[in-house]
């Protein structure tokens, strides 16, 4: 189903995020499973040399402009089911840097408990 030409509009005459895609039958199933339980996840990345933060933004920054996903929410809009929104501006993949000598897993550990 192709995007709409316009934006949504609100009760209030301001732009609202643009329906992208309906969510599928598969898809709506497992975001209704984690709302019922709730998991957790976490991208973890090795690299063989040292990446400064600014690099690493910078990096997720242009995975975020080319992957349609990653910038994208999912909204429940009454008459229409769950479908995949994008907002006027969209928030940056976190990133959470720890600088010490301890080995990574310990603190992917610590943020999944």
């Amino acid at each position: 189903m192709p995007a709409p030409t316009h934006p949504a509009m609100s009760t209030q005459g301001q732009t609202r995020a643009q329906l992208v895609r309906p969510i599928d039958s598969l898809e709506r199933l497992f975001y209704r499973y984690a709302e019922r339980n709730p998991t957790h996840f976490a991208i973890a990345a090795e690299f063989d040399t040292t990446l400064t933060e600014a690099h690493l933004r910078t990096a997720l920054q242009a995975v975020q402009q080319r992957h349609p996903l990653l910038s994208l929410h999912v909204e429940d809009r009454p008459g229409s089911r769950l479908g995949f929104y994008r907002a006027h501006s969209v928030a940056p993949i976190s990133l959470t840097v720890h600088e010490c000598d301890e080995l990574w897993q310990s603190f992917a550990a610590a943020e999944l408990a």
